[in-house]
Parts: structure tokens; C-alpha cells; sequence
């Protein structure tokens, strides 16, 4: 790098003569070790990154495989996202001069891979052919990743304990590893002592340090203004070259996906192409979503034809004009609900907003915040979860969201027609001493009895006032006779933290749920 840090880099040639395209992938979670995403559904063990780079190689490319700076085999300090433009950036000049590099370069990568890809391309990565952008890369990190509605995701909370495990493994630190694995997590977010050398993390202090630089920041933080972290503002310089999106409904990072793909439409004319399935983060494979079953039929394997890795190179290969284009539209999977906890759904070409209108509202209740027993976390759009929490769609009547003493719930009427849902907010004016949030779930009362989360949404409020809640995207299509319903709390944990130190009400008035405001 620029400073003299190298980084581990393993190449896996392809025979024969060169030069060769590449495809690399940058990563924090081991250049050689297993990825538990890169699985089929004929194939559900997963892959070591060494065993993807020797497949892919035989297609033809120098594949590259690197732990990103201060990770595994590279030297130098870990800052989670900031240093990945400039290394990216260094990376791309490197490869360009190695002899068996064509000069094009693919790059691909789940999650932190995607941050890592984007961050270089929005930072003039020279040489970048074809991108294959798996749920990730930061539009705004403050909106997708560090914060969502202002307030903090925890999912940084779970990252950083695990990691910082693996990594007083590594360092020989075994006794101080089994320590932080033995936390209870849960208990130390809601009791522990969180300042710098006290905290659970304080075994790891460069971990710690990580953690709690995060979780400060505001958002005019210039950490969170960088092409690392805020690539839309830096879209200028992103390349005119075909690029492959793969989003999820119940993923953390969907609005961020249908941002980026706004950007690169509005600006490109290479080919662009976006999947979204109902899956969890990264589990394109599979058809189960929390307790939610939709079947082989929503896994990118059944609507593509083929496992991710062949999808990918097949779109590498249309890049550098050896195959034909192997998506001819976008995919979408629009959900809905079936015989409890089989669920059903279909692909479609466009993800279209809602079809007619639902009255859905709250005229004047008041929400009391605990802080012993913060309203719990419904599922949905979780990733990173540990052992506190699971992303997907539940039975909300086993969760305790439904009847929480600090939670408010109403049904609609029975729908009179189906009703596809997109995009949503919930409106109110709320009123409540300093600081507080308001979490809204949508969720679909079924004839079984089943009460089904849809999507959410929190907003953290500084004072009295209109407040809107945006709901996270979705594709859902809820069934005529049955009835929607709008859970609000003061809280959603442990997926965020909570706004209110101490006991308080949040009044809220005039609550309304607005289907796809942002249609005009």
C-alpha cells in the first residue's frame, strides 16, 4: 500500500498462457477460509475462498483473493471501513502491473466484499471490467450500517464481539478469547459499563476502540463522509461498466441496494441487472426466511438457473465479451403469505408499489419505555445477529411484540382485494421528554391465526413533534380477507439501542401508515 502495509494477496492462476482478466475479491473474513454464503442449493456445504478462487480460475482468470488491512494474513490496524478506497485504489495499480493481468479486473464480494469493491470504484480504481455487488457497499453508511433512522445498530455490537474472539485467537490468547465468548451479550447491552478500557470489549482493546469510535459518530463525522463510507456523494467516478446487483427483502442493506441501483442507472449504459430475493443476508440459496418457508422456488439457483458462482462468472464471461448476456431482465421476488409457515410467492420483472389504499392508524396512545424491557426486536432486517437476535419473518404471537406492555397494536379491516405493498412510512406527532425513538412494524394477520411481520421502521427524535417513520423496502403482496396491523413502540432491541436512558412515556397522535410515499 501507499504506506508501506502490505497486504496477504493469494493468486489462483488459471493453465495455460497468459495474460488473464482477474477477478478479485477484497475481504476481512479470511482469503482462505470457508464462506458460508458461497453454498448451492444442490450444494449446501460452503466453500473455502481457496477452493471459489480454484474454480473460478479454471474459467479462465487470475483470481485474487486479500484480507483487507489489519485482517488475518495483512499487516497493518483494522478500522472498519475507512481504509478500504485507498487500498482498493493500491490494490488495482498493483495488479496492473503484474504481467499475467490483462488489464481488466471483475471484482465481486458479499456484504463487507461489496463495502470493499464499491469503496474502490467510487474512489478511481483504475482498471475495474464488470462488478458483481452482493448485499452491500455503502451508499451512506450512517443510513445502512452504522445507523438506520438515526439510531444505532447493534449488529456492530455482535461483529465486534465475535471478531475480536477469533482474533485473541489468533494471537495466541486463548483464555482471553473463551472470556469474551462466555459475555452475555444481551445482558452487557443493557447493564454493562461502556467507557473505554471498561468494557466487555476491553480484552481487545483495538476492538474496543472500533466499537465505540462507531457508535459515537454523528453523521457529519468525516469517517462517515468518505468514498468508504459515503459513496453517493462520490458516484461521480463510479465506471461505466456492467454490473450485477443481488438485494434482499429481509437484508439490512436493501434500501441501499435499490440506491445504488438508482445511481448507476441514472449515469451508466453498460448492462445493469438487479436480483432480489426474500432471503436473509447472504442465504440466497434457500427459501427459509426466519420461520418462514417459501420454498426452492425463491432461491437464485431456481429463478437463474444456476448456483451463484456459475451466475457470476457467466456475467463476468458477457463482460469480457466471451459469453451472451446471461439475465435478460430483472428479477424480483414479490412475497406473500401461504399455509403458515409455507409461504408463497412469484418472480416478477418490475417491483411495482401498491395497488389500493389501507386505512391503518393510531389516533392517541402513549408508549411506556422500560429500560429493563425495551420492546423486542421482531425479526426482519437483522444480519450479524449472534445469538440475540434472528432476522426474517415470524409469528409475532410467540415474540411478546404483540401485547408488550410498551407497545401499541392495531388491526385494519379485512382487505377487500390483495394488496401489493413497496415502499411505506408511518407518520405521528409524538411528544416525549428529550431524546426517544418510534419503532413501527407492519405486520399480516393470517387465517391460521399466524401474525407475520412484514417490514419496519424507527425514527430517533430529539423532541416534540411530526415524526416519520421510513418503513424498509419490501416486495409483499398481503391477501384479500386478511387484515394488516401496525405495531408502535418506544424500542426495538436488541437490533438498536435505545434512545431513553431511564423510564419515560412517548405520547403519539394521529398515526397513519402511508403506502409508497415516495411515488409522489
Amino acid at each position: 500500500m501507499r504506506d508501506g502495509v502490505r497486504l496477504a494477496t493469494d493468486i489462483h492462476m488459471p493453465d495455460g498462457p497468459g495474460p488473464w482478466p482477474v477477478i478479485l475479491e477484497r475481504t476481512p473474513y479470511d482469503r482462505q477460509g470457508v464462506s458460508g454464503s458461497e453454498v448451492a442449493l444442490d450444494r449446501p456445504d460452503p466453500l473455502t475462498r481457496a477452493e471459489l478462487g480454484r474454480i473460478m480460475a479454471r474459467r479462465g482468470y487470475a483470481v485474487v483473493m486479500q484480507d483487507v488491512r489489519g485482517r488475518y494474513g495483512s499487516e497493518g490496524v483494522f478500522q472498519k471501513y475507512v481504509n478500504e478506497a485507498e487500498d482498493g485504489v493500491d490494490t488495482h495499480h498493483w495488479l496492473l502491473e503484474q504481467p499475467w493481468c490483462d488489464g481488466r479486473i471483475c471484482t465481486m464480494g458479499l456484504s463487507y466484499g461489496a463495502h470493499t469493491q464499491l469503496a474502490s470504484a467510487v474512489a478511481g480504481a483504475p482498471g475495474i471490467a464488470a462488478m458483481a455487488i452482493d448485499t452491500g457497499g455503502l451508499m451512506d453508511a450512517w443510513r445502512h450500517s452504522v445507523r438506520y433512522g438515526g439510531a444505532f445498530e447493534q449488529k456492530q455490537v455482535t461483529w465486534a464481539f465475535r471478531h475480536a474472539a477469533k482474533a485473541l485467537r489468533e494471537r495466541g490468547r486463548t483464555a482471553d478469547a473463551a472470556t469474551v465468548e462466555a459475555i452475555d451479550i444481551r445482558a452487557a447491552l443493557l447493564q454493562g459499563d461502556w467507557r473505554p478500557g471498561h468494557s466487555p470489549l476491553a480484552l481487545a482493546p483495538d476492538y474496543e476502540a472500533m466499537l465505540l469510535r462507531l457508535w459515537a459518530m454523528g453523521p457529519d463525522d468525516p469517517a462517515l463522509n468518505l468514498p468508504a463510507t459515503k459513496a453517493a456523494a462520490y458516484f461521480d467516478r463510479f465506471p461505466d461498466v456492467p454490473v450485477l446487483l443481488l438485494g434482499s427483502w429481509n437484508d439490512p442493506y436493501a434500501r441501499n441496494m435499490l440506491d445504488l441501483a438508482q445511481a448507476i442507472g441514472a449515469r451508466n449504459t453498460a448492462p445493469l441487472r438487479q436480483i432480489f430475493g426474500p432471503w436473509l443476508h447472504g442465504r440466497r440459496s434457500t427459501g427459509l426466511v426466519g420461520q418462514a418457508d417459501f420454498g426452492d422456488g425463491a432461491t437464485i439457483d431456481t429463478a437463474t438457473g444456476r448456483d451463484w458462482v456459475t451466475l457470476r462468472l457467466d456475467w463476468f464471461d458477457h463482460a469480457m465479451g466471451r459469453a451472451g448476456m446471461p439475465l435478460d431482465h430483472n428479477l424480483f421476488w414479490q412475497m406473500s403469505a401461504g399455509r403458515w409457515p409455507a409461504m408463497e410467492g412469484q418472480w416478477s420483472t418490475r417491483r411495482d408499489g401498491p395497488d389500493a389504499d389501507c386505512a391503518l392508524g393510531v389516533d392517541d396512545v402513549t408508549l411506556r419505555f422500560d429500560p429493563a424491557q425495551p420492546h423486542p426486536t421482531p425479526g426482519g432486517a437483522v444480519t450479524s445477529g449472534g445469538a440475540i437476535m434472528a432476522g426474517g419473518m415470524f409469528d409475532q404471537r410467540g415474540l411478546g411484540t404483540l401485547n408488550h406492555p410498551g407497545s401499541a397494536t392495531v388491526f385494519a379491516e379485512p382487505l377487500a382485494a390483495d394488496l401489493s405493498l413497496s415502499d411505506g412510512a408511518v407518520t405521528a406527532i409524538c411528544d416525549a421528554p428529550g431524546r426517544f425513538d418510534l419503532h413501527a412494524v407492519i405486520v399480516e394477520a393470517l387465517p391460521c391465526g399466524a401474525v407475520v411481520n412484514i417490514t419496519d421502521g424507527i425514527a430517533r427524535v430529539s423532541g416534540p413533534g411530526a415524526v416519520t417513520v421510513d418503513l424498509a423496502p419490501t416486495f409483499y403482496r398481503a391477501r384479500r380477507g386478511n387484515r394488516l396491523g401496525l405495531i408502535l413502540a418506544a424500542s426495538s432491541f436488541p437490533r438498536f439501542d435505545c434512545a431513553m436512558g431511564q423510564a419515560g412515556d412517548v405520547r403519539v397522535r394521529n398515526a397513519t401508515l402511508c403506502l409508497n410515499p415516495r411515488r409522489g
